[in-house]
This record gives structure tokens, C-alpha cells and sequence, in this order.
């Protein structure tokens, strides 16, 4: 039997991509009715859902990246795997990038940090003040950042 697609069924029930999609996925923007209506469909219809598609939702918002200036020392390697232990516990992904203590690096990879979207962020900064005006228009936003062996008095909770 031939799998059908989003699409496909959002034809057949004369419903958007969008509408199917979340339908798919509980979304309580969706009546009950109609989630009921797509589920069926699906399972009669042969419909699976692209389990890795699925899996880079999930994760992609239980991602922490972790800017190191490097892991070829025993500090930072033991350093990132007590981070990875104690993240993983809760259900969070851990990305971690080396700045090299390079200003443009590190900046690079706080923005890789933000752009992805990711759940929050450890840094053992530069301490220079291009990654500091980053960090605190991160902050600002409310993006979650642990800052580690640099002070940035901006970050303290007033």
C-alpha cells in the first residue's frame, strides 16, 4: 500500500497542510472533531509520520549549546562530559562548539546558539565586548545563558 503524505490527506478532507499537521500532532489550536476525522483518515490511509522529522522537533528544543574554547584539555572534557551527563538527565541534547578564545568564533557560535533556536546556552566566554552586547540582547530576550568563569554584571538578576 502506497504511504500518503500531509498533503494528501488535507486533499481528501478538504483541510490545509497546516490543519492536517496539527491535528497530527494534538495541537489544542485543533477541535477535537477534527483531529478525530484526520486520525482516522491516517490510519486507514496508510499514513506514518517521518519518525526523524519527528525526532528533530522534539530535540531541536532540548538543544543546549556549550561554547568552550577548546576540549583537548582534561579541565574542559571532563567539564563537558558532567555537562552532558547532568543535561541528558533532563531530557536535553547538548551541541558544544570550540570558540579557540577567537572574538569572531566565539560570536559565531553564540549566534548559531540563537538562530537554531535552542533551549539555552553554557559559555566560557572571551569576556570580550562584542560577545558581551550579544549575550545581553540574548538575555534581554530572555534566552537562558549560563555564563561560566567571566563576570557580566548585566546578567545578574536585579
Amino acid at each position: 500500500m502506497k504511504k500518503i503524505t500531509v498533503k494528501e490527506i488535507g486533499l481528501a478532507l478538504n483541510k490545509s497542510r497546516s490543519t492536517i499537521s496539527k491535528a497530527l500532532a494534538d495541537s489544542p489550536e485543533i477541535s477535537h472533531k477534527t483531529k478525530k476525522m484526520v486520525r482516522n483518515y491516517a490510519l486507514t490511509h496508510a499514513f506514518e509520520i517521518n519518525s526523524m522529522v519527528k525526532l528533530f522537533k522534539c530535540i531541536e528544543n532540548r538543544l543546549i549549546g556549550v561554547i568552550l574554547p577548546t576540549i583537548d584539555t582534561p579541565f574542559f572534557s571532563n567539564l563537558l562530559c558532567n555537562f552532558e551527563s547532568s543535561l541528558a538527565s533532563l531530557g536535553y541534547h547538548l551541541i558544544f562548539m570550540q570558540s579557540k578564545d577567537d572574538l569572531y568564533l566565539e560570536l559565531e557560535c553564540i549566534e548559531r546558539c540563537a538562530i537554531n533556536n535552542f533551549a539555552g546556552m553554557v559559555i566560557l566566554s572571551t569576556g570580550n565586548n562584542l560577545s558581551r552586547d550579544r549575550l545581553k540582547d540574548l538575555e534581554k530576550n530572555r534566552f537562558p545563558i549560563v555564563v561560566i568563569d567571566e563576570i557580566f554584571r548585566f546578567l545578574d538578576k536585579k
